[in-house]
């Protein structure tokens, strides 16, 4: 078969034809290109989501170890509520225990309450025995005072008439003696004529009283009434319900001491200071007093067989300390004649001894003026060379001095430079105190009535720089002078009052 020859392409159509192959191929080389970066982009992607993956595989590894914790916790928990639900059995059985236990007590109150009662009743049994027996013991001692002055007169009436008397009437009056002695409480083995007499007592007057400055009391507050138990009865209705009264509460110690005390416990620390008039310190605080079975009404108990003791005082112990003794304190070395000086400007009477150290507590005297003015003058122990160091009566004498408003030096003119003793008790004063040797000061020359007291006290005047006065305590001279003395010093210096010091 012959076909027919193609025809030639014209040169126009080629080129076009080249130019799109060659378009083409370009566009399918961008395409792959293309396809390409979509294929990185897919691996990327794909790396991506196996980075995912293996991190979602580590949080479910995770998860799975947080849940075999969370099993292990709950094992434990089971095994806690268990020991929980074992200790609450436990408690259980612990509660019906002190149940049953409270039960023997309520048991035991109550045998307890019946004693009391029963007890009570006794006391008031013994109470009206104590007050009948008061009453005889009353009546007996009226009635030995009657005999004791029906013998006194027969006994009188009898010893006048005892010279008149034959021998037997004076064994008759014998006798009758005997019996009325022994009606006394005394007993008689003999015939004497002679009637017992009682001894005369001594006079006060004349006895050594020491002033206490330091002292250590007790102070026990009142104990509190018991509550009571009672049931009131009308007339309309026996059981109308308890009214027992509460009982009182207990009395308070308060304590009534002088101006210038302070009160310490057993320590040693203030816990007051009553230092003006008037103050008052409650010592010891009384008991509560208890409740009455009225007090314990309630909708369970209408009835209630219950009520209180009361309460215990307290029971304290204090050590009262006079700070202000006196205005002025007589200061000296010992056996310088300062209580025979106070004996004699006073009425106090202490004890007076040719003997050093006679003085070992402090004494105190009262001079009183024609005003009607007091001032109180202190005797204090003796004072020696090193007593600031506690040598002899030491620290407890200067103690006493600290307490006086006012010193006077008391010295013994008849010794030996009796200005050296001065200057010795200002030493150990100032060395303890340097507060005290700055009050007011007068030098009293004591023993002027000896013959060597003359020269000494001329020398004494001209070596101290306070006032000096001579005196004789013994004799009396120049006391007239010294109290007076005292007074100005009182006026000028401590009319204020001690508490000022």
């Amino acid at each position: 078969m012959n076909l027919p020859k193609p025809r030639p392409m014209s040169p126009t159509i080629y080129s076009r034809v080249s130019l799109v192959r060659h378009t083409f191929i370009q566009v399918l080389n961008t395409a792959i290109q293309v396809l390409n970066t979509v294929i990185q982009v897919l691996d990327a992607v794909i790396q991506v989501l196996d980075a995912v993956i293996q991190g979602l595989n580590t949080v479910i590894q995770g998860l799975n170890a947080v849940i075999q914790g969370l099993d292990a916790v709950i094992q434990v928990s089971d095994t806690v509520i268990q020991g929980l639900n074992a200790v609450i059995q436990g408690l259980d059985a612990v509660i019906q225990v002190l149940d049953a236990v409270i039960q023997v007590l309520d048991t035991v109150i109550q045998v307890l309450d019946t004693v009391i009662q029963r007890l009570n009743a006794v006391i008031q049994v013994l109470d009206t025995v104590i007050q009948v027996l008061d009453a005889v013991i009353q009546g007996l001692d009226a009635v030995i005072q009657v005999l004791d002055a029906v013998s006194g007169f027969i006994l009188g009436a009898v010893r006048e008439a005892g010279m008149a008397l034959t021998r037997t009437c004076s064994l008759t009056w014998s006798a009758a003696r005997i019996v009325l002695v022994e009606r006394r409480g005394y007993t008689s083995h003999h015939h004497a004529v002679t009637a017992l007499r009682s001894k005369k007592a001594k006079s006060k007057r004349n006895m050594v009283q020491h002033f206490v400055d330091v002292r250590a009391v007790r102070a026990v507050g009142g104990t509190g009434g018991d509550g009571d138990i009672s049931f009131l009865q009308l007339w309309s209705n026996e059981t109308a319900g308890p009214d027992g009264g509460d009982g009182g509460n207990g009395g308070h110690v308060v304590l009534e001491v002088p101006v210038g005390t302070i009160v310490k416990t057993a320590t040693g620390r203030v816990i007051a200071d009553l230092s003006r008039d008037g103050s008052m310190f409650v010592a010891a605080r009384g008991g509560a007093g208890g409740h009455g079975n009225h007090f314990f009404v309630s909708d369970t108990a209408q009835s209630p067989q219950v009520a209180e003791f009361g309460a215990q005082g307290e029971d304290l112990q204090y050590v009262l300390e006079v700070r202000s003794m006196a205005h002025i304190g007589l200061i000296g070395l010992p056996n310088a004649g300062k209580s025979t000086l106070l004996q004699a400007i006073s009425r106090a009477r202490p004890k007076i001894a040719p003997y050093p150290f006679t003085t070992l507590k402090p004494h105190l005297g009262m001079v009183q003026y024609d005003d009607y003015e007091q001032i109180a003058v202190a005797d204090l122990p003796g004072l020696i060379s090193g007593s600031h160091q506690n040598k002899g009566l030491g620290i407890a004498f200067l103690k006493h001095a600290e307490r006086c408003a006012a010193l006077m030096f008391v010295v013994d003119l008849s010794c030996s430079e009796p200005w050296r003793h001065v200057d010795l008790l200002r030493y150990e004063l100032g060395q303890f105190s340097s507060e005290l040797i700055r009050r007011p000061q007068v030098v009293v020359g004591n023993k002027l009535d000896l013959p060597e007291s003359e020269e000494n006290l001329a020398t004494l005047k001209e070596l101290i720089d306070v006032p000096v006065i001579p005196i004789s305590a013994k004799v009396g001279t120049n006391l007239s002078v010294l109290l007076q003395h005292i007074r100005s010093l009182y006026d000028k210096h401590l009319s204020g009052g001690t508490e000022e010091m």
